[in-house]
């Protein structure tokens, strides 16, 4: 009902991020990204890792959120705000081409006829 109420308040043009503040894994509830975007436009549900487990920002990208956020520090060897969940910047490459196959992987749902030439070909999608 809040969520609700907000939507009707900015008329429609703000997207909502869906983050939990707790490093619990009970707490993280991505479901949550799916209950959402059935009350509010589907579009503007975005993700916001707050986990040390990088692996639940990958798992987020199944239900197609609107846009992924994350922390990222430097390389120092300093206590950064968000320090436990944060990325560090030499691996921020890594971490957006992995969500980029993982989105690529997850596809639209469209099942598509794959031709193979022979026993090593690794197949076209037509």
């Amino acid at each position: 009902k809040e969520i609700k109420k907000l939507d009707n308040n900015f008329k429609k043009k703000a997207v909502f991020i869906h983050t939990s503040l707790s490093h619990k894994y009970e707490d993280i509830n991505l479901e949550a990204l799916s209950s959402m975007k059935k009350v509010i436009n589907k579009n503007r549900v975005a993700f916001g890792l707050h986990s040390p487990d990088l692996k639940i920002l990958y798992y987020a990208q199944i239900y197609n959120p609107e846009s992924l956020f994350f922390y990222v520090k430097t390389n120092e060897k300093i206590k950064f705000p968000d320090n436990e969940h944060a990325i560090k910047i030499n691996e921020v490459n890594k971490v957006v081409s992995n969500l980029e196959l993982l989105k690529l992987s997850i596809g639209n749902g469209d099942k598509k006829k794959i031709i193979l030439k022979n026993e090593f070909d690794t197949g076209k999608i037509k």
